[in-house]
Formats: C-alpha cells, structure tokens, sequence
C-alpha cells in the first residue's frame, strides 16, 4: 500500500494473496506510493534494452509468487 511502513512479512503476506509479481527489473521502485496519484503509463513497462539498440517490450514478463512463508527465529532453525 506505497510507502507508508511496513517490513517484509508484510511483503509476504501480499505475495501469497496475488497471482503474481514481475521481477524487480520490471518494477522500478519510484519511492512514492499508491496515494500518491501516480498513474500507470507506458514508461513504467518492462522492457528489454540492448546496447546501441532499441528497447522492446518483452512478450511475457518473469513473474514469482509465494506459496508458503513463515517465521523463523534464531540461527538452528535457519540451518
């Protein structure tokens, strides 16, 4: 919900409830927030530049999702 706190279990949550998200190449992070009126143009698209060559954008995006995620606490569970 922009940029108005949070911490990554927040990130996760999200992840889990939505289809999907692109890779962060496709998501330039513009430190502003949803509130903040910003429109989605077509600069904001993923687009794949080559050097001394014009940029296209691609026919499919690379996207994740999250089907699990968790807690945990001290070092022995990481492990």
């Amino acid at each position: 919900m922009g940029c108005a706190g949070g911490d990554q279990y927040d990130a996760f949550i999200y992840l889990t409830n939505t289809t999907s998200i692109t890779d962060r190449t496709c998501s330039i992070y513009q430190s502003i927030g949803w509130t903040d009126g910003q429109k989605c143009s077509p600069m904001e698209q993923c687009r794949n530049c080559a050097p001394s060559k014009a940029c296209v954008i691609p026919e499919a995006y690379m996207t994740y999702n999250l089907t699990e995620y968790g807690r945990v606490v001290n070092e022995t569970p990481m492990m």
